[in-house]
């Protein structure tokens, strides 16, 4: 690695220097400053040119203006990669979008992959590489969630909230303006980086649409979530990213609508963004939306009742066969429901194992698609360590996932470390952060199946084979849709039925509810004569 720009009158510099060394990169690290010599202790060069073999990757700190020469000076030196620090160029038009131009070719003549501009940098925990300078007092902790975030300062703030939220990091790119590598690029290598379970994605503008939807359709295919926060829904935010890396954040119904059709999930909030990546990361794929909960606070558990079912999670009613169960546990619980608030019941005995169980025989019961845990996370503050333990003990045992999480936010950096193997089904986010994430995971696991457009049994016919049937007067909604088809208009999944049979069949096979239409060349508007129904 080579820091260019490197100066002892340089904040920057320094504290990129102490990121990396901080983070156990064991690689060659190399200084160039343009007076050569020896800088924070270690010899410099003037340029990258003067080091007797390239280096792999060239940290541009310089000045926007200065930038340009770097690079040109980095291809002549056999560097392949580049990450550019400085502002100044597409985000400001005119001259500093003609120089991003110039980057561009550049970047295509020497073959030079470039991040940035107008960016801090990356991590990659897997590699111990750290140039993303922070003031973390320790180690970003190591795990499977990859984030990939168009505002540099924001990457920041992702690992900041990571670092003290115990989430683990395997890769975090701040991209900046996007001139050559973009967010379509990450996606696409992430979705495809054993290391990486979960990616969590900041977007401003999507600049390649085609290449960002065949990232999120490789991801799926990976069985890879990738979970959005993209601003821009009001004039204001456009007006604003646009000044901010030169992004135009398009329309946001229709990205709305992208983001849907291709199993993105989208969030609301940077916090969300890491809690449902964390989440997923952990779980992966689950079976459903069937929620089973165990809580230590019967208050909690209504908060959790109320978000479960406002984010489409279904708290069924336990078994006769659970409820018997947990009644020979403890005879004196009150209503055996769910969520199952066990106040009391647990810490006044004498078995400190019986929450586990208690934890253990929900979880057993196969009734649920994954299981929710509401306990403080113990610290200096909070005892009952020992119940805790064995409870976490319990989890990896369970036929579904399971998920550990108090009433309220945490910050715990460190905390799953300290309970070992257990430790990896803590979630820090609180109820507000973990039930939306686990709404999401069951609405993104219920995208995962084969493309609904792909219902269609038939080849997808000929453009021409459609429009030679006539090309005047008014077309039936099955004509018209195959027309669409055959030049690859995507639409929501229809069957053209010739019978009832056939319409049940198709009903049933798309998944309830459905609108029923008639079908002829006759009906232009078909909500006017009664023709269009709806079947929950």
């Amino acid at each position: 690695m080579a820091i260019v720009g490197a100066s002892e009158r340089s904040t920057w510099s320094a504290a990129t220097l102490s990121a990396l060394e901080r983070s156990g990169y064991a690689g060659r690290i190399e200084l160039v400053n343009g007076r050569g010599g020896e800088v924070f202790g270690r010899s410099a060069v003037a340029h990258l040119s003067d080091l007797a073999e390239p280096v792999d990757l060239a940290y541009v700190i310089v000045p926007g203006e200065a930038a340009l020469p770097v690079l040109e000076d980095a291809a002549a030196s056999g560097v392949r990669n580049a990450l550019v620090l400085g502002a100044g160029f597409s985000e400001t038009g005119g001259r500093g979008a003609a120089a991003q131009e110039q980057m561009v070719r550049l970047s295509a003549e020497a073959d030079l992959a470039i991040i940035g501009p107008n960016t801090y940098g990356f991590v990659n925990t897997e590699c111990n590489i750290n140039f993303q300078p922070n003031m973390l007092p320790g180690p970003l902790p190591r795990g499977h969630v990859s984030l990939v975030s168009q505002s540099g300062a924001l990457n920041t703030n992702l690992l900041d909230y990571c670092y003290a939220h115990a989430v683990g990091v395997s890769k975090a790119v701040g991209v900046g303006n996007e001139a050559v590598v973009d967010a379509a690029d990450l996606i696409a290598y992430l979705a495809e980086d054993d290391d990486t379970r979960a990616i969590g994605v900041f977007l401003e503008a999507i600049r390649r649409p085609a290449e960002f939807i065949a990232a999120l359709e490789l991801a799926r295919a990976r069985s890879k979530p990738v979970i959005v926060l993209k601003v821009g829904r009001h004039e204001v935010t456009a007006r604003i990213a646009a000044a901010h890396t030169g992004a135009f954040v398009g329309d946001d119904r229709v990205i709305d609508a992208v983001l849907r059709q291709h199993a993105a999930i989208r969030v609301g909030s940077l916090e969300e963004l890491v809690t449902t990546a964390d989440l997923l990361a952990h779980t992966g794929p689950i079976d459903g939306s069937r929620l089973a909960v165990v809580g230590v606070s019967g208050g909690a558990c209504d908060v959790i009742a109320d978000r479960a079912t406002d984010v489409g999670l279904q708290l069924q009613p336990f078994s006769e066969s659970t409820v018997s169960a947990l009644r020979t546990m403890q005879p004196d619980f009150g209503g055996v429901n769910n969520p199952l608030d066990v106040t009391g019941a647990i810490y006044s005995v004498s078995d400190r194992s019986l929450f586990a169980k208690v934890v253990a025989a929900v979880g057993d019961g196969a009734e649920a698609d994954v299981v929710l845990v509401q306990h403080d996370i113990p610290n200096e503050l909070v005892t009952f360590t020992e119940v805790f333990q064995s409870m976490l003990d319990r989890l990896p045992a369970l036929p579904v996932p399971a998920v550990v999480a108090g009433a309220v936010t945490s910050d715990l950096p460190g905390v799953r470390e300290r309970f070992g193997e257990g430790g990896q089904h803590i979630h820090l986010g609180g109820i507000e952060q973990v039930v939306p994430a686990l709404g999401h995971a069951a609405w993104w696991s219920s995208r995962l199946g084969p493309a609904q457009t792909g219902m269609r049994e038939a080849a997808r016919p000929s453009a021409g084979a459609v429009i030679e049937e006539g090309r005047t007067g008014t077309w039936s909604e099955a004509r018209s849709r195959a027309l669409l088809d055959a030049f690859g208009v995507p639409m929501v999944p229809a069957v053209h039925a010739a019978d009832t049979e056939a319409a049940v069949d198709a009903a049933s096979a798309t998944g309830f509810p459905v609108v029923v239409k008639a079908n002829g060349d006759d009906l232009a508007h078909k909500s006017d004569v009664g023709a269009v129904k709806l079947v929950p």
